[in-house]
């Protein structure tokens, strides 16, 4: 009788696929969570540094001044980056009697740098510089935060209205609430502002739960895999046959009968 072993039945292939693909839909699941988690953690908080507002901030001054302002700032303040401050202001006597734009870097009321436009003079002003540049020629001003190069300084005017647009790189990471800040005076000495540009600087959050999270739910996947492999190269132990334990039991019947020593044998 040939030897071997007992081939599995219909409700033990059943059940071995019903745990195949029960571990591959947990599989699937903890991936998508991890997934989910990873896009979630990528999304910046809502109270990161400035973002670009989609909205000027605006101030109309006083009604008897005639003077109005509005401004935003789009990048991130923080060192090596650009942040793009737009201004627009206006008088109703004419913009040459907008004397000062001012862009603060402000914390608690104490203004750490400054960027200063005569719209009439056509000049530029950074905390620290000796002489303000003509805007538009060239030249760089550098103050403790801010570094502007004129020549990137674009001002425009018309009738009673002004405006600029002025890229600023940072030189180092402003401390945690530091904020951009708009003001603008005329020659009445009417003054708009100060006014926010965007939201303050935040610290660095770290290491968040949903980092902490996500890193949990690799490492358990990377397990599971890793386990999977392993086990599927391990030595699966011989199983039983039957067939070869019957065929052992009849061997060893026949071959009893040989050994005995006959009944009358010779003496």
């Amino acid at each position: 009788m040939p030897s071997g072993t007992l081939p599995a039945g219909p409700a033990t292939r059943k059940m071995l696929g019903m745990r195949s693909r029960a571990g591959a839909a947990v599989g699937v699941v903890v991936l998508a969570v991890a997934a989910a988690l990873a896009a979630w953690s990528a999304v910046p908080s809502s109270a990161a540094t400035p973002t670009p507002s989609p909205s000027p901030v605006a101030s109309p001054g006083s009604p008897s001044s005639g003077l109005g302002a509005a401004g935003h700032a789009t990048g991130e303040l923080a060192k090596d980056r650009v942040v793009t401050v737009t201004v627009s202001a206006h008088d109703d006597g004419g913009w040459q009697a907008i004397t000062d734009v001012d862009i603060l870097l402000s914390l608690r009321g104490r203004t750490l740098d400054q960027v200063t436009l005569d719209p009439a003079h056509v000049t530029i002003t950074v905390i620290g510089t000796a002489q303000p540049q003509p805007a538009g020629l060239g030249g760089t001003l550098r103050g403790p935060y801010f570094e502007v190069n004129t020549s990137s300084v674009g001002l425009s005017a018309k009738s009673e209205n002004f405006r600029a647009v002025v890229p600023i790189r940072l030189l180092a990471d402003p401390p945690s609430g530091a904020r951009l800040l708009l003001s603008v005076t005329n020659a009445s000495l009417d003054t708009v502002g100060p006014m926010p540009l965007g939201p303050p600087v935040v610290p660095d959050q770290g290491l968040t739960w949903s980092t902490l999270l996500l890193a949990v739910l690799i490492a358990l996947v990377a397990g599971g895999l890793v386990g999977n492999l392993f086990s599927s190269r391990r030595r699966r132990p011989e199983r039983l046959s039957v067939y070869r334990a019957v065929e052992q039991r009849m061997a060893g019947t026949t071959a009893a009968p040989h050994d005995r020593e006959p009944e009358g044998g010779h003496r």
